[in-house]
């Protein structure tokens, strides 16, 4: 009888600090081609618009260069979600996934530590929820 009175009071205060329900609405792309990228700045290659009533999670990112020896760093709202290395032919990255994002326009910039680079192109992709009251 406990156990039953304890779960009747849990579940009733569970709906009153719900946040709603996540619906899967679409997958998203954001991209961007050839910029050059002076060294130690953060560059603005763009931005991100999360519609009213949607949630973005993003799942995965890319960051490529024509030339380039370096580390560098792709963010959204001064967020890293990507970092990567290009030294002698050999590349290293890390991934940083996933990321929420609640609704607004979010900065999408870029930062590099090794001489004048071209960026070739930023990939990013999220999966797009509708919220459910």
């Amino acid at each position: 009888m406990k156990i039953l009175i304890l779960s009747f009071f849990l579940l009733s205060f569970s709906f009153l600090f719900s946040q709603g329900n996540l619906q899967f609405n679409a997958v998203k792309r954001f991209s961007n081609q050839s910029l050059p990228i002076a060294v130690g700045t953060w560059v603005s290659v763009g931005s991100i618009t999360v519609p009213a009533n949607k949630v973005w999670k993003i799942e995965s990112s890319s960051l490529t260069f024509l030339t380039f020896n370096g580390a560098f760093m792709l963010a959204v709202d001064g967020q890293t979600i990507f970092t990567g290395l290009n030294s002698n032919a050999e590349y290293k990255m890390n991934i940083l996934a996933p990321i929420w994002l609640p609704e607004g326009t979010y900065p999408v910039t870029v930062y590099q530590t090794g001489g004048i680079a071209t960026m070739d192109k930023i990939k990013i992709s999220a999966i797009e929820f509708n919220i459910i009251p």
